[in-house]
Parts: structure tokens; C-alpha cells; sequence
């Protein structure tokens, strides 16, 4: 038998709660904690010590997390954002969670009123028959066509956990890449403002 730790959310209250447990497996310690009602978002094998992370389990993406580490949350909703949101409801449909029942938890935590908003719409559009590519769809400005047409992909195979840590992936990897070009750019356009300052007028 192997101890774990654990952080999951709690179906009744919505609420998230940590703790350990005692399971032959990861997978059977998920299944445990299913049958309690709990949806796991982080399962991890405690250490031999037990005593260092005082049943920590390893940090997951979560709204306050993102304010914790200095990250700016706009009116719109920016790329950072979108990648919490995406790999969060990633996990809670991984765990087993309902869409509707995760959108409403990720909407319930969100501080910022205009990106509250946009979860709790597209709850609200699969609660009408909708689809959730069909939510995503009413803001072009935040979501582009490749997240749209990958959520439909997803919702057609059935592997919308899947699809969504694809995205929350390639929006993490455009990020990157778009802060080294801009890195790249700023040092010759400081040389070039420079230069010009110093040129006799």
C-alpha cells in the first residue's frame, strides 16, 4: 500500500479540499476519491518522509495561483488567462466532471467580472442544447478559429480533456515564442533610438 496526497473538488459544495489517502495505485486512489464524491485535480505520492510538504501535492493552475504570481488579469480576458482557464477545465473533465458543472465552478472563482461572464455564457449555452464550441464561438476576439475547430474536433471524438490540454499547451508554446521575438526585437530598436538621438540635427 502507498500513501498519497491529494487536492480535489469537493461535488456537493464546489469546493477545493486537500488531503491523504492510502491506495494500491494512483489509479485506484483516483477511483477512490471518485466514489467520496471528489473530483481529484492533483494525486501525487507523498514523500517517504511525509513530514516536508505536510501533504502538498504538486501546485495545478488555478485563477488565484495566477494573481499569486504577479500575472495581470485585464478586462479582456489575454493569452495567460486563456491558458488557465483551458487547462483547468482540462483537468475537471479529465477527472470526470461534468462540462456544465466545471464552466459553473471555473465561473464561480473567477474575480474578474468580464471574464466571469464569458464562462458562465458558455455553461449557459450547453445547458440550452448547445454545444461547447458553440459557446467559444461567440467571442472570436477571444478564442481564434484553431481553438474553435479543436473543441469541435474534440466534441466529435469524444476527448474533449484531451483537446483542451492540446491547447492550453500550443497557447503556452505561442506565448514563449512570442516574448523571444519580442526580445529579440528590443535591443536593435534601442540601438536605432539611440543612434538617432545622437545624430547632429
Amino acid at each position: 500500500m502507498t500513501t498519497f496526497t491529494y487536492r480535489a473538488i469537493e461535488a456537493a459544495t464546489g469546493r477545493e479540499i486537500t488531503g491523504g489517502l492510502t491506495s494500491v495505485g494512483k489509479e485506484a486512489a483516483v477511483a477512490e476519491l471518485k466514489t467520496r464524491g471528489l473530483y481529484p485535480t492533483a494525486v501525487a505520492q507523498a514523500d517517504e518522509a511525509g513530514e516536508a510538504n505536510h501533504g502538498a501535492v504538486p501546485e495545478t493552475f488555478s485563477f488565484a495561483s495566477v494573481k499569486a504570481r504577479g500575472w495581470r488579469i485585464r478586462k479582456t480576458p489575454g493569452r495567460r488567462e486563456r491558458v488557465v482557464f483551458t487547462r483547468q477545465l482540462a483537468v475537471l473533465v479529465a477527472a470526470g466532471m461534468p462540462l456544465v458543472r466545471g464552466l459553473d465552478l471555473l465561473a464561480r472563482q473567477e474575480r474578474n467580472p468580464a471574464w466571469r461572464a464569458v464562462i458562465a455564457g458558455m455553461a449557459d449555452t450547453i445547458r440550452s442544447g448547445g454545444t461547447l464550441a458553440d459557446g467559444v464561438m461567440r467571442h472570436p476576439k477571444i478564442f481564434d478559429r484553431l481553438y474553435v475547430g479543436m473543441i469541435k474536433a474534440g466534441e466529435s471524438g469524444g476527448r474533449v480533456d484531451v483537446v483542451l490540454e492540446r491547447l492550453a499547451r500550443h497557447l503556452e508554446k505561442s506565448g514563449h515564442i512570442e516574448s523571444r521575438v519580442r526580445s529579440a526585437m528590443t535591443y536593435p530598436l534601442v540601438i536605432m533610438r539611440s543612434r538617432s538621438r545622437s545624430l547632429p540635427r
